[in-house]
């Protein structure tokens, strides 16, 4: 059994993409025949629901490269009214972008499980998107399964709504902020933990590639962080609140699989996710090559 994490990060996601096209283009066969699962929170979502319903990865990279610039336009700087309206780009962008590469295929069409995350803002639940099995929802979580119809690209706005940089998402009585807000920015925990429902006896030689969005070197080396001032505390406090969760995500997965969790974290500067440039998205995916030299095994190592 072989199952995918990807990690949401905005234009970061190309780094993944160009990891997988090169995985596609190793084994000549497209991700949806090698994984049992794709799962993906944010831009991880639209990865893996590009790859989930048999789009090539070199096609997700060109996403990246032709639409990234239009996803990310249209900002609006003037600081009083974001106060109202925290938006930071329009969501059209996105959509049509979206719109563009998955058209009208919904969760049915997916050709291999796939799974992303939400937080519906209404209700305050967690929210898996699944290709499998059937909606359903308690006090706690809510389900979107197959037999809802809902449209990849919703599902993708939906775990990609990322607070201040896009408006939440709405689709029928629901709305959704980024699947980042729930604990599952790395979605690896969630990936083996679906895997151990969908085939318990998978499990056994389960493996996971796990793909990151960056490692960005702590930026604070010189500072003294015994005692430090506001505002390294307040910029160390918002990474860590921000990375740890899916750090912890991955370590737990790692723990439980050992050497069958395969991870690929391109090591990178500490890019915005919402840099669009031609040169930034050039280096990133000179980063994602750059990663696959350094760890030569990991091919073979998940193939096994």
């Amino acid at each position: 059994m072989k199952a995918a994490s990807f990690e949401g990060g905005g234009c970061r996601g190309i780094m993944q993409a160009e990891i997988m096209a090169v995985f596609e283009e190793a084994s000549g066969k497209p991700a949806w025949c090698q994984f049992d699962l794709l799962a993906g929170t944010s831009v991880g979502s639209i990865i893996a629901a590009c790859l989930a319903v048999g789009i090539p990865a070199s096609e997700v990279v060109k996403f990246f490269t032709e639409r990234a610039a239009g996803i990310f336009s249209g900002q609006w700087w003037i600081p009083l009214p974001r106060l109202w309206a925290s938006a930071k780009y329009p969501a059209t962008g996105l959509h049509d972008a979206l719109l563009a590469v998955l058209g009208t295929r919904t969760l049915a069409d997916c050709k291999t499980d796939f799974i992303a995350t939400g937080f519906e803002m209404k209700t305050g639940r967690t929210t898996y998107f699944q290709s499998y099995g059937v909606s359903r929802g308690d006090a706690d979580e809510l389900v979107i399964g197959p037999d809802s119809l809902m449209p990849l690209v919703d599902v993708c706005m939906a775990s990609s709504a990322a607070q201040t940089y896009f408006p939440a998402h709405a689709w029928r009585q629901y709305i959704w902020w980024d699947g980042g807000s729930t604990g599952f920015n790395a979605p690896d925990m969630l990936a083996l933990s679906e895997c151990r429902s969908i085939s318990p006896a998978g499990l056994l030689d389960l493996r996971m590639l796990s793909i990151g969005n960056g490692n960005t070197p702590w930026p604070w080396t010189t500072a003294d962080l015994v005692n430090p001032g506001l505002l390294t505390v307040a910029g160390a406090t918002a990474r860590i609140a921000y990375s740890g969760p899916e750090t912890a995500m991955v370590w737990l997965a790692r723990q439980q699989l050992g050497p069958r969790h395969i991870r690929l974290n391109p090591v990178i500067p500490d890019y915005a996710i919402d840099d669009p440039r031609w040169e930034t998205l050039a280096a990133m995916q000179h980063a994602a090559h750059q990663c696959l030299d350094d760890q030569p095994t990991a091919l073979p190592q998940f193939y096994g």
